[in-house]
């Protein structure tokens, strides 16, 4: 069996999403926040950094926005750099594949900051 790197994730976005360019591509970077609930226990909350590229991310950037539930399939990827300290330092980044904003519309009569 080859090797698998697939992650599937739901939660919320922890703030709006930061628009950047890597060269020439457009991309977006995100946290979101998913809750895992444990019996006789307290809810732990992981928090996990994704990055979307392409087309895509320019055209979601606008309407992702703090609070809101989304899905996120994707693949898992270090990041490794030297800190200017000289010591070592990684990271592991979602690699968006897939995203759904699931958060509902707002109906005409509600009051909303997502134009949609």
């Amino acid at each position: 069996m080859g090797n698998i790197n697939s992650v599937n994730i739901s939660g919320n976005l922890t703030r709006d999403c930061v628009k950047k360019k890597a060269g020439e591509t457009p991309l977006i970077e995100f946290s979101v926040a998913v809750n895992e609930f444990r019996k006789d226990k307290d809810p732990y909350t992981s928090f996990f950094d994704c990055v979307l590229f392409g087309k895509r991310a320019q055209g979601l950037a606008d309407y992702m926005l703090k609070g809101q539930k989304v899905a996120v399939s994707g693949r898992l990827r270090q990041d490794r750099w030297q800190a200017d300290d000289g010591s070592n330092r990684s990271k592991v980044v979602l690699i968006v594949q897939e995203i759904e904003i699931l958060t509902p519309k707002k109906q005409d009569n509600e009051q909303d900051d997502i134009p949609w």
